[in-house]
C-alpha cells in the first residue's frame, strides 16, 4: 500500500466578520432552495455565496460560478478572508445535541496527497452519480479553491492520534463559531478550531503514513479533485510534485471517536401508476411480523432498532392500504451475485432483494430518500402504488469492511451527522 501523505497547509479563513457562526454553512448537497435563501439572508459574507452561489436570471448556471469567483476575489481584497502565514494542521471539535444527550466529535483538518482509488490508500464506500461532479468541477475551475472539506475516517485502535488531538485542544482555540439552534440543523451548533504547526504538525502527519483513509462524506468532491488534477497535469508548468492541486483538503476523524454518528436513510418507492404490485417482501426470503396500524412513527422505528440485534430487518409500509410490518431476512439464496460484503449489510440486502427486483420488473420505478420515518410512512400511505422501507443505521465497522474489500454500498447508505460545516477552513489551489 502506498504511503499516505498528510500535510499541514495555509488555510484560508474568515478574518473580519462579526460572527463566524453566521457565515459557515452545511455542505452544498444538503441545502434546499429555501435553506439557500435563508443562508443568503443570514450574512452578506456567508460561504453559501461561494459554495452554492446564485446566478443571474439570464445565466442561472454559468453565472453562479462567475459570481462565486468575483465574491472570493472581493472578500480576499477586503480582508474578509485571509490566508494563514504558516502551514498548520487544524484540530477541530464539533459539539452537538442528540436525543440521547450532547456529543463532541473531534478531528483534524489537513491536506492529503491525492491517490487514485486503485492505489488502496484512500478508499470510497458508496456509489456516486455523475451530475454533482460536473458542477463541483466547474466551481473548482472558476474559483481554484476547495471551500468544503472531504470527511474521512481512519482507524486508531490504540488512540495515539486521538491523544495528540486531545492535548492540542486543551489550549485556547484560534476560532469559535456558535450557530443559533435550529438555524442550520444539518451542522453542529458549537465549533472550535486550533492550530498545530512546525514539528508537531510533521509528527502528527507521520502517524497517518501507514494507515488507510475511508471516505465518509464527499465522494463527489474527491473524484472532482482527481479529475481536476488529471486535467492540470497536462498543462505547461505543472511539473511540481508539490503543486497544491495534487492535494485535497480533508477532515480526518477516528473510527473510534465517540462522537462519530451514522444515521439511516429510508427508501420511498413509487411504481408507475399502471404497474401491478407484487409485494417483494411476500416471499420465502422474508419472515414478516404485522404491526398495528395505529403505531406511532417513533415507536415503529424504535421497534425496528430493538429487533435489529437478531439480524437484518426492515420496517415496511405499503403497498396498498398502508399496511405495516417488520420484514426479517430469513435466508440468503445461493449463488450470491451481489458484492460479497453486502451479505451482512442491511441496505445491500434491500438493494439486492427488493430495489433491484422492482426496478428490473417495473421500468420507471422511482426511489426517493428521507431520514424521517414519518415522511416515509406518509409517502406510502398516500397512494396504493407506493411503498416505504425503514432501515437501521449502518455500522461504521461495515463501512470500513466494504471499503477495504474494494466494494461500494448502494447510494445513500450512510448519513454522517452532523455534516461537516463549510467555511471553517478553505484550501487555495493557486
Amino acid at each position: 500500500m502506498p504511503v499516505l501523505e498528510v500535510r499541514p497547509f495555509q488555510a484560508v479563513r474568515y478574518a473580519a466578520v462579526d460572527s463566524l457562526g453566521s457565515v459557515i454553512a452545511p455542505p452544498y448537497d444538503v441545502i434546499s432552495p429555501s435553506e439557500q435563501d435563508a443562508l443568503y439572508e443570514r450574512d452578506p459574507h456567508n460561504v453559501i455565496r461561494l459554495e452554492l452561489a446564485r446566478g443571474s436570471s439570464d445565466e442561472p448556471l454559468a453565472g453562479r460560478y462567475a459570481f462565486a469567483a468575483e465574491s472570493l476575489r472581493l472578500w480576499r481584497r477586503r480582508n474578509i478572508l485571509g490566508r494563514d502565514s504558516t502551514p498548520a494542521m487544524y484540530p477541530y471539535e464539533e459539539r452537538f445535541r442528540t436525543p440521547n444527550g450532547d456529543l463532541t466529535r473531534r478531528g483534524v483538518f489537513a491536506i492529503v496527497r491525492l491517490r487514485p482509488w486503485e492505489d488502496g490508500a484512500i478508499l470510497p464506500h458508496e456509489r456516486t452519480r455523475p451530475r454533482p461532479k460536473a458542477d463541483r468541477l466547474e466551481l473548482l475551475h472558476t474559483c481554484r479553491t476547495q471551500f468544503s472539506p472531504i470527511f474521512s475516517l481512519y482507524e486508531d485502535p490504540d488512540g495515539t492520534i486521538q491523544e495528540l488531538l486531545h492535548r492540542a485542544c486543551r489550549g485556547v482555540p484560534i476560532a469559535c463559531a456558535q450557530v443559533r439552534p435550529g438555524a442550520s440543523p444539518e451542522i453542529a451548533e458549537n465549533h472550535q478550531l486550533w492550530r498545530v504547526t512546525g514539528g508537531d504538525a510533521e509528527r502528527l502527519g507521520a502517524l497517518f503514513a501507514h494507515r488507510e483513509l475511508f471516505i465518509a462524506d464527499g465522494h463527489h468532491r474527491y473524484e472532482t479533485a482527481l479529475e481536476y488534477l488529471n486535467e492540470r497535469q497536462h498543462t505547461a508548468g505543472f511539473g511540481d510534485s508539490d503543486h497544491p492541486a495534487r492535494f485535497v483538503m480533508m477532515l480526518l476523524v477516528s473510527v473510534e471517536d465517540p462522537g462519530l454518528r451514522v444515521l439511516p436513510t429510508h427508501r420511498m418507492v413509487s411504481l408507475p401508476s399502471d404497474a401491478p404490485w407484487d409485494d417483494p417482501f411476500h416471499s420465502e426470503l422474508f419472515a414478516c411480523e404485522g404491526v398495528p396500524s395505529d403505531v406511532s412513527d417513533d415507536d415503529l422505528y424504535r421497534g425496528l432498532l430493538a429487533r435489529r440485534s437478531e439480524g437484518p430487518i426492515f420496517g415496511v409500509v405499503g403497498p396498498g392500504e398502508g399496511r405495516i410490518r417488520y420484514a426479517r431476512v430469513r435466508r440468503i439464496p445461493e449463488p450470491w451475485s451481489a458484492p460479497a460484503t453486502w451479505r451482512e449489510l442491511d441496505v445491500g440486502l434491500l438493494q439486492t432483494f427488493v430495489i433491484d427486483t422492482l426496478e428490473q420488473g417495473h421500468p420507471g420505478t422511482e426511489i426517493a430518500f428521507t431520514r424521517d420515518p414519518g415522511e416515509a410512512r406518509r409517502h406510502a400511505q398516500s397512494d396504493p402504488a407506493r411503498m416505504s422501507v425503514l432501515v437501521a443505521p449502518t455500522d461504521v465497522r461495515h463501512i470500513v469492511q466494504v471499503a477495504r474489500a474494494r466494494e461500494r454500498m448502494p447510494e445513500k447508505s450512510t448519513y454522517f451527522a452532523p455534516k461537516v460545516a463549510t467555511g471553517m477552513v478553505m484550501y487555495r489551489l493557486g
